[in-house]
């Protein structure tokens, strides 16, 4: 017989099989008998782990480019946006620029 909650879990995940080595097996086993979460939990940790780390990448690709990371401009900006060099300014002709501007136009840095 199916319950309404059994129903419910069943409706927003899939059950499946996959394979893993022996011991990541016995890891992620181990993890659940010490109260770490279930084996399910874990696996899912990681898949949303992945797909927010993609996202970061694809925000720091927007923002930067191909550059394997910001430029020495940017870091000078976020310096100063820190208040580690001093305050940016309105217009700082030495921050970031165009579709890259990370300042609401005020000085402060946009969230």
């Amino acid at each position: 017989m199916t319950t309404p909650r059994r129903a419910a879990r069943t409706a927003r995940a899939a059950k499946i099989a996959i394979s893993l080595p022996h011991e990541q097996l016995q890891y992620l086993k181990a993890a659940e008998e010490a109260g770490r979460g279930s084996v399910s939990g874990h696996i899912q940790r990681l898949i949303q782990r992945e797909r927010e780390a993609a996202d970061i990448e694809q925000t720091l690709r927007r923002l930067f480019g191909d550059e394997p990371r910001p430029g020495a401009e940017h870091e000078a900006w976020a310096r100063r946006a820190l208040g580690i060099d001093g305050p940016v300014k309105p217009g700082d002709p030495n921050g970031p620029s165009g579709p890259n501007e990370l300042s609401d136009g005020g000085g402060n840095v946009a969230a």
